[in-house]
């Protein structure tokens, strides 16, 4: 029997049910855009296991950009607004399914990745970014999304299209910048939020 990832089969259809999360209950005709086969899986008794029809994975495309509105956001001062809203986007983003490449440094002499250095040539992970901005060492937000691409965009480039890992940076980048656009848009809280 084949399923679907809750969060994409969430993503491909927000835009036309409002209010749509993976835990929603829906009314038996409600009609929903299904992912490609290639991106469904296969269940067993309780554990996924991906079945892509073909050899290997997908090809992805994370071109999209922040629009140029976004952009005075991201390159705006720090707000009380702005840091709650990155801290929750990050710790959405870690908590994916699909983080799990990305949370510490790629061990590139445990896995004998020797040319890793000369293609990554400014290595960053999730981790990383959760201790720079505990430390507070970002200027500006800017910088803290700027390290949160770097790390996609470092698995994207190292890894070729088609492995696993080139196409989970490409799911988590474009997952990125969703959830990042949900925070943006909640009104401004009062008292403290629960991640």
């Amino acid at each position: 029997m084949l399923g679907v990832d809750a969060e994409l089969l969430v993503q491909m259809n927000k835009g036309t049910l409002s209010g749509l999360t993976k835990h929603a209950k829906l009314h038996k005709k409600t009609r929903l855009r299904i992912p490609p086969e290639d991106l469904r899986f296969e269940r067993h008794a309780t554990s996924f296991r991906a079945a892509p029809s073909s050899s290997h994975l997908p090809v992805l495309s994370a071109q999209r950009m922040f629009n140029p509105a976004d952009e005075v956001w991201w390159h705006g001062p720090w707000t009380d607004q702005k840091l709650q809203s990155c801290q929750v986007v990050l710790r959405k983003v870690m908590r994916h399914r699909y983080s799990s490449d990305f949370l510490e440094p790629v061990d590139h002499e445990g896995l004998g990745l020797d040319d890793y250095l000369e293609v990554v040539k400014q290595p960053m992970d999730l981790g990383t970014v959760a201790k720079k901005m505990d430390a507070g060492e970002y200027g500006f937000p800017g910088q803290f999304r700027a390290d949160v691409v770097r790390v996609f965009e470092n698995a994207k480039l190292y890894n070729p299209v088609g492995e696993r890992e080139h196409h989970n940076a490409v799911l988590m980048l474009d997952m990125f910048e969703e959830t990042w656009r949900e925070e943006k848009e909640r009104p401004e809280t009062t008292g403290r939020r629960r991640f």
